[in-house]
């Protein structure tokens, strides 16, 4: 590549050709100041068909077979991990192969963000919630709680996860912290705890959307659904050694009165902030037709 690289986008897969394909597709008019990088953790060579449609359109995809290259696969964490090792780029976003860029523009949108003499350290990205159709699924929180929570009660992240996928977020490379393979279920809520606490300077980036598409199979929650129970448990009390100030909120169950009181604080103002923006949404859209 004869550019700096701006933005590395680090892309671990398993047996999903149609999402690996979705992100290519949204990333085909990337420059060269972008990597892909595809780390396929699948024991086939599947997908491998769909990086041949793509290398000779996206000059900055690397491939790399697990299996082949390695002698087996790596696992969740490794693979992620290996990717933010072998990634070139100031910037890095993993997108897992159920997320995806919403428009084609992705990459042109951030280039003056990243490439600003204040840049910030983390973009946060919108999250849009897509079903197995790629239609639009309702907001789950409302994006200005979203933030708020992200940037002063990162904590609470282990009690309910705003921020969604690590695709919403763009980090420096040099200042990302790694995944802790002896986590599978809280792995990115870890990460996201770390990241927030850091002291990095945040922006907020709503005008670029990430989709999410909500499979109802083939996806870690599904892998894990007969054990789930049992590894969160296990989870959170690894996590509380680490995090003591966040027993409260690694505590799944709550005590009943404070379980209670935080349901209803968090559905009041979570659906308050639902109806103000849909409110503020109605408003605009009356007062452009009337004009």
């Amino acid at each position: 590549m004869s550019q700096m690289v701006l933005l590395s986008v680090l892309v671990p897969t398993y047996n999903y050709p149609e999402g690996l394909e979705r992100i290519l597709s949204a990333l085909s008019c990337s420059s060269d100041e972008v990597e892909i990088l595809v780390f396929d953790d699948s024991p086939s060579m599947d997908l491998k068909r769909v990086i041949d449609n793509f290398s000779s359109v996206i000059p900055g995809l690397r491939y790399r077979h697990n299996s082949s290259v390695l002698g087996g696969s790596l696992g969740a964490a490794r693979n992620w991990n290996s990717l933010l090792d072998a990634a070139k780029g100031m910037y890095v976003v993993l997108m897992h192969h159920d997320e995806f860029p919403q428009d084609l523009s992705f990459t042109s949108t951030l280039y003056p963000i990243l490439r600003g003499e204040d840049a910030p350290d983390v973009i946060m990205l919108d999250l849009l919630l897509l079903d197995e159709f790629l239609q639009p699924l309702p907001r789950h929180v409302p994006r200005r709680l979203r933030w708020l929570i992200t940037q002063y009660v990162p904590g609470y992240l282990f009690r309910r996860n705003v921020i969604g996928p690590t695709a919403t977020l763009i980090v420096r490379k040099s200042l990302m912290p790694r995944f802790d393979p002896a986590l599978r279920w809280l792995i990115d809520v870890d990460f996201y705890v770390k990241l927030c606490r850091s002291g990095f300077r945040w922006a907020n980036a709503q005008s670029i959307q990430i989709g999410s598409v909500q499979r109802k199979s083939g996806t870690i929650t599904n892998e894990l659904a007969s054990e789930l129970s049992t590894i969160d448990r296990k989870e959170r009390g690894y996590l509380s050694k680490e995090y003591p100030g966040d027993r409260v909120w690694l505590d799944r169950g709550l005590n009943a009165p404070l379980g209670f009181l935080e349901c209803i604080l968090w559905t009041s103002l979570r659906g308050g902030l639902i109806v103000l923006h849909g409110l503020s949404k109605f408003k605009k859209k009356k007062l452009f037709e009337y004009r």
